[in-house]
């Protein structure tokens, strides 16, 4: 069974940790911002590491699903 739940009625269909109304983008943004899975963990005593570890393989597997972007186009992104 996944972690991750997608449900409209949670957090406006945001991936969402189950159980709680923790998104997976609230996991991301921490650890971009230099938390460790223990200072996530202390900081919202409900998640396990396993929580943390399926926020992170729900975004691996939603990045590596991305389609490529053709040679000939651009993008710039700050």
């Amino acid at each position: 069974m996944s972690k991750i739940t997608i449900d409209p009625q949670i957090n406006v269909g945001k991936a969402t940790i189950n159980g709680t109304r923790i998104t997976v983008s609230t996991i991301l943004n921490l650890i971009k911002n230099g938390y460790t899975t223990e200072k996530i963990i202390k900081a919202y005593p409900v998640l396990k590491k396993s929580d943390v570890r399926a926020s992170l393989d729900f975004a691996q597997g939603r990045i590596e699903r991305e389609e490529t972007i053709p040679n000939n186009i651009r993008f710039s992104f700050a």
